[in-house]
């Protein structure tokens, strides 16, 4: 039995020194191969198109959007979003475009990376940046509803204040002024600058003509309330955005992009040539066993 262990062990020691015996005598040929192959890998690296990543930042309140249970990032990619950008830089540059990838931090989900990849690093530059203030304009216009609210209020005061007018123009009472139009209804203010002006005068109009004038100044009064407050929102909301929803950081160059993994190409064909040498080898030395026996 330990003769049989003897002889196994004995004869992998033959094959692994056989082995090495094979490469020493057939280190040309491994050499020529790894030679072949790294020129192989270097000529396959200077062929490949280089790519440029850059990278913008913007920093999207969570609360401002009350994405309670998602990212920015994912609004932020859109194709909204996509046809400003395309609007703006243009087909053909944007066509340069590889990757686009709109990420979050891992810490704070409110800072939104856009990294844009192409093969020209200004291209990559220019479109991070567009891209990024596209972002910020698109989610003003479709998430802030108060600039929408502030319209519509600002229509109502001004429909309210041309029905008044015209109600005036018809019935002959356009000579009347604010400060006359104030004494009537008693809502708003006037300053009498006009000496010799008596703000007790009465004005002679029917009680008709009265009553359709308070009726219209209330509610030129009721709309100047509703517009003042929505402005006052508007205001404030608008100083609270700035902070909230801005371009943190602008890309300002690019940055050679997957050069690591382009690299490997060269030891990557040196093992090739390397393994195939190897191969040939021991093909070779199997075919002139077999001939000896």
């Amino acid at each position: 039995m330990d003769d049989i262990e003897t002889k196994s062990s004995d004869q992998d020691d033959f094959n692994i020194r056989g082995a090495m015996l094979i490469l020493v005598k057939g280190w040309w040929l491994v050499l020529i191969f790894s030679i072949l192959g790294g020129a192989a890998g270097w000529f396959a690296l200077s062929s490949v198109q280089p790519n440029y990543s850059a990278m913008s930042t913007v920093l999207v309140d969570s609360e401002y959007l009350d994405l309670s249970n998602s990212y920015p990032s994912y609004i932020l990619k859109n194709d909204q979003i996509q046809s400003m950008v395309i609007a703006q830089v243009g087909e053909e540059k944007f066509s340069h475009i590889s990757k686009t990838a709109l990420t979050n931090d891992k810490i704070d989900r409110s800072v939104v990376f856009i990294t844009i990849v192409a093969d020209d690093p200004l291209v990559a530059v220019d479109v991070a940046n567009v891209w990024a203030d596209s972002a910020v304009k698109w989610l003003k216009q479709n998430v802030d509803v108060s600039a929408e609210e502030l319209s519509s209020a600002r229509g109502l005061l001004e429909k309210s204040n041309e029905e008044l007018v015209r109600y005036l123009y018809t019935n002959n009472l356009n000579s009347l002024t604010w400060c006359d139009l104030v004494r009537i209804t008693g809502n708003g203010n006037c300053l009498i600058l006009t000496s010799g002006m008596d703000p007790n005068q009465p004005l002679e109009i029917k009680v008709n003509q009265r009553l359709d004038i308070i009726r219209l100044m209330q509610q030129v009064d009721d709309a100047n309330l509703v517009y003042e407050a929505q402005l006052a929102s508007q205001i404030k909301k608008t100083s609270a955005i700035t902070q909230r929803l801005m371009v943190s950081n602008y890309a300002m160059d690019a940055e050679p992009s997957g050069g690591l993994g382009k690299m490997l190409l060269i030891p990557a064909g040196v093992m090739v040539g390397f393994f195939a040498a190897i191969l040939i080898l021991a093909i070779a030395h199997f075919w002139r066993s077999s001939r000896v026996s």
